[in-house]
């Protein structure tokens, strides 16, 4: 089954083109990662691949529907961006809610997903601290969290693990 399919992308600034051209088909169970030097267009990739950057030319597909076209169709992706989206005067545990929220989740489940997440992130014991006192470690599984906590169907990772320590990796990628 194709999860998320790109047609002929492309993303241009100005005069300035950041992506051209890609096509790509990822099938459930595969993961893939985009290697590249700074500049070199990973990070525009990644938020074209996830709706969050709409592109300049070509389309998206997220489970077989336009993800700038069909309403609902960003709920199936969870984006970490490079740069983890916080809100640093809410607790770990107020930003969960928060991402839930945002992608569509119920409110009668959102306790039960943050609860959840938590736990497969390592996070049970900074559940009530602010995000903004928190490690560059701790910001990142919180940023991962809150790409998981709807439980996409796709997810679009950009270096989740940066600011992990080896330890905190390996354990990333098993949960992967």
């Amino acid at each position: 089954m194709i999860m998320l399919k790109a047609e002929n992308l492309g993303r241009k600034d100005g005069h300035h083109e950041r992506v051209s051209g890609l096509s790509l088909s990822l099938e459930k169970g595969e993961i893939v990662g985009l290697l590249g030097i700074n500049g070199a267009g990973k990070s525009t990739t990644m938020a074209l691949l996830s709706g969050a950057l709409a592109p300049s030319s070509g389309r998206v597909e997220v489970m077989g529907m336009d993800l700038h076209q069909r309403p609902g169709a960003k709920r199936h992706i969870g984006l970490l961006p490079e740069k983890p989206a916080l809100y640093p005067e809410l607790t770990v545990d107020e930003n969960l809610d928060f991402a839930a929220r945002i992608r569509g989740m119920p409110a009668s489940q959102v306790k039960g997903a943050r609860e959840d997440i938590k736990q497969r992130c390592n996070l049970v014991q900074v559940g009530k601290r602010l995000a903004g006192r928190l490690s560059r470690g701790y910001q990142q599984r919180t940023g991962i969290a809150q790409a998981m906590i709807h439980s996409p169907r796709v997810l679009a990772l950009d270096e989740p693990t940066a600011g992990l320590d080896p330890v905190q990796a390996h354990q990333l990628r098993s949960l992967i």
